[in-house]
């Protein structure tokens, strides 16, 4: 186990030879022997809940803090640790969410229909105004400070997670439809990314909405999204998306015979992505062949070409 001595203490399970700052503790078996995952995970959740809400950056989850904390675990009638309940415990955890995680694949996968499309290199690309294809609406959250916990999700400008920020409560200012793309206006490294954003949500000042004037499905406005991040390096904060550059900005997309934003491609295109990673990740976790999962012949072609 590691512990970041350097702020409130977090807890991680290292899996892997590894090199540290010294500002990280490493903490082992007295022999030093082999800390197996199940026990180590089960370890750090205990510690974690002893020190999550005792230290900070004035009170640090130092070395010698570290050597006088106390933990509760689960014990054996000898009154010893006992580290077969917590191998058991956390194995049975991870098979339960593991099954969890097929049943929502496997939907996931029912829902995609794989079809044969032409390779990305191969289609015909053109260059479209954000203007001629969305319309747009700024953020209007401009005080993060004040907002209280709550079920609807913040979108900032931030570089990862989908721009998620975290959850708020509903204010005075006005909520955002869901199914559409936003775009970050500016931010540390996240300027100029866009992501698909599902479901009715807050918006930060610094990001704008983008709703397309077409109806177009989700996979199809994932697509779109990548092809709008894909311009990213263009902006910062010293170059960040003003109504100006928003009206100059452009898009290069695969079209169609008549030179239209071929949607259909995008969305297909997509899927068959999803299908792909679903399969990956399934054959990786569960160790088992494509046909378990039902998947079509051509799909099974393409994944193993793949």
């Amino acid at each position: 186990l590691t512990v970041d001595s350097a702020t409130i203490g977090y807890v991680s399970y290292q899996s892997h030879d590894f090199i540290a700052t010294d500002h990280v503790e490493k903490i082992t078996n007295k022999d030093n022997s082999y800390i197996s995952r199940f026990i180590g995970l089960f370890e750090k959740q205990c510690i974690d809940k002893a020190t999550i809400s005792k230290y900070g950056y004035g009170y640090k989850f130092a070395q010698e803090r570290i050597k006088n904390q106390k933990i509760l675990l689960p014990v054996s009638e000898n009154g010893e640790p006992d580290f077969g309940f917590m191998e058991n415990y956390i194995h049975e955890l991870e098979q339960e969410k593991l099954s969890e995680y097929k049943t929502y694949a496997q939907k996931q996968l029912s829902k995609l229909n794989y079809q044969e499309i032409e390779p990305l290199e191969n289609k015909e690309w053109k260059a479209f105004l954000l203007t001629d294809l969305f319309l747009f609406e700024k953020g209007n959250q401009n005080n993060m400070n004040s907002l209280n916990l709550g079920n609807i999700p913040l979108i900032s400008a931030k570089k990862i997670n989908n721009g998620y920020k975290s959850f708020v409560s509903v204010n005075s200012k006005k909520l955002f439809k869901g199914n559409c793309i936003s775009l970050n206006n500016d931010g540390d490294g996240g300027a100029g990314l866009a992501y698909y954003q599902p479901s009715k949500m807050a918006v930060d000042s610094h990001v704008s909405i983008l709703y397309q004037k077409e109806i177009l499905e989700k996979n199809c406005l994932i697509f779109l999204s990548k092809c709008i991040s894909q311009q990213a390096n263009r902006f910062g904060h010293g170059h960040s998306i003003n109504n100006e550059r928003l009206k100059m900005f452009k898009v290069v997309l695969p079209i169609t015979s008549d030179g239209k934003p071929d949607y259909i491609y995008m969305e297909q295109y997509t899927k068959n992505l999803m299908l792909r990673k679903y399969c990956e990740y399934l054959d990786y976790k569960f160790k088992k062949s494509k046909t378990d999962y039902n998947f079509s012949e051509p799909y099974l072609l393409v994944a193993e070409k793949s």
